[in-house]
């Protein structure tokens, strides 16, 4: 079982990001799933190529994860929006 994590990014560090989200990697990898890595490091793209790639990314999920904060975040509503529309279970932290 494969799990994404959708957590607000825009203004934060890859290291902060990760530092957030570490928890419930751990928590995942101890229960038997395997985390996708979507902390994406693409240089300098536009927000738009940052979500296409998140969401292809989250179509090898079986679950998706929203992290605190979610709602506030354009990219992470949107992420919302397709997991809902293609069935992916969806928990929120």
């Amino acid at each position: 079982m494969r799990v994404f994590i959708s957590q607000p990014m825009n203004g934060r560090s890859n290291r902060s990001i990760r530092e957030e989200r570490q928890p419930v990697i751990d928590q995942y990898k101890k229960d038997g799933w395997e985390v996708i890595d979507s902390v994406l490091d693409m240089g300098p793209a536009s927000a738009i190529k940052y979500l296409a790639k998140s969401i292809e990314l989250m179509d090898d999920a079986d679950r998706v994860v929203m992290m605190k904060g979610w709602e506030k975040s354009r990219g992470c509503r949107i992420e919302h929006e397709v997991a809902v529309a293609y069935d992916r279970e969806v928990v929120y932290q």
